[in-house]
């Protein structure tokens, strides 16, 4: 199988919604399409690494998924929920390049609370015994990464890394590869075959992948936005989602129950009061307010359509305000 790769041309890329690399980062651009869409180069994959100099693509990402693939599905694994890197040798160094969808290293994170991609893929090398040395330099090897505190809805106990794609490019051709020698040298690197209890599981024939998942995955990995921090994201479930969903997503999540909790009760608090007021809004409630007024809504309706980033300052004022529910109820 093969997937034909465009020539490196910005202009055209931006005029087709990707993003562009600004600069060269060890003489490589980076040419992806904006989340949360996945139909960027037609789903064919989720980034393409290009040569500054040349303009010569020298590596690609396989795509997340496909709705739907035309050649019958060879193999059922289960979903890895994690982050995808792709390694390869930079064509100008001649070194080994570690690459995310968006930058060239491994040197960032998740979120602030998690480790760097870096510290994860030697974390899971180590424990799957695994070496670039295993690795052939004429090819592109794509992994995915998980780890305990960077996966969206399947909880991981250690870092791990599994092989989904290998490729090698031809000019503006991408070939998929099978690389059984590599599993040989490394079993742990193969992706887990599919079981009755597998909530997400991936269809695959070399390089189109079709995801199936259940209606309790889909709406958890809707609510598990990709914010660096938990408060961001456990503001966004409070604003937009049902005490059902929010259930639902803590039967999951436990361990996050106090927090969301918490967050769900103080938006309620906040809402409320900017519901009962009339004028004199403070600066800190207004957008809510007038953006109620002006759509007809309550203020609890409105936060749906505010960044939780916005929500949070405001409910963080209020707070601060009224620490306590008697203190803005006699107000």
């Amino acid at each position: 199988m093969n997937i034909n790769v465009a020539p490196f041309n910005r202009s055209r890329f931006l005029r087709e919604g990707l993003l562009v690399s600004k600069e060269p980062e060890d003489g490589l651009l980076i040419v992806r399409y904006p989340k949360p869409s996945h139909r960027g180069f037609n789903g064919a994959y989720r980034s393409v690494i290009y040569d500054a100099g040349s303009g010569m693509p020298v590596a690609i990402a396989p795509p997340k998924r496909l709705e739907s693939a035309t050649e019958k599905m060879s193999s059922v694994t289960e979903y890895v929920d994690g982050t995808c890197v792709t390694v390869f040798v930079n064509p100008s160094s001649g070194k080994w390049t570690f690459a995310t969808r968006s930058r060239v290293n491994l040197d960032h994170s998740f979120a602030s609370e998690a480790p760097t991609f870096q510290e994860i893929f030697d974390e899971a090398s180590e424990l799957a015994g695994f070496s670039v040395d295993m690795l052939d330099k004429k090819k592109v090897y794509s992994f995915i990464l998980t780890h305990p505190k960077t996966t969206r809805v399947i909880r991981y106990e250690t870092a791990s890394m599994t092989l989904v794609a290998v490729s090698h490019i031809v000019k503006y051709t991408a070939y998929f590869d099978e690389d059984t020698e590599l599993l040989e040298k490394c079993p742990s690197l193969a992706p887990k075959p599919a079981s009755d209890s597998s909530d997400a599981v991936v269809y695959s024939n070399g390089w189109n992948r079709v995801r199936r998942d259940t209606p309790q995955f889909r709406l958890i990995a809707s609510m598990r936005k990709l914010y660096p921090y938990l408060r961001t994201t456990h503001l966004y479930i409070a604003s937009r989602f049902s005490m059902e969903d929010i259930r639902t997503y803590l039967s999951v999540n436990p361990e996050e129950e106090e927090s969301l909790l918490g967050e769900v009760k103080n938006l309620s608090r906040f809402t409320t009061f900017l519901d009962t007021l009339e004028e004199e809004i403070p600066p800190w409630g207004r957008k809510i307010f007038y953006m109620a007024r002006d759509q007809k809504k309550t203020c609890r309706e409105a936060i749906a359509d505010i960044a939780p980033s916005h929500i949070g300052r405001g409910l963080k004022q209020f707070l601060k305000a009224y620490p306590s529910e008697s203190q803005h109820s006699t107000q």
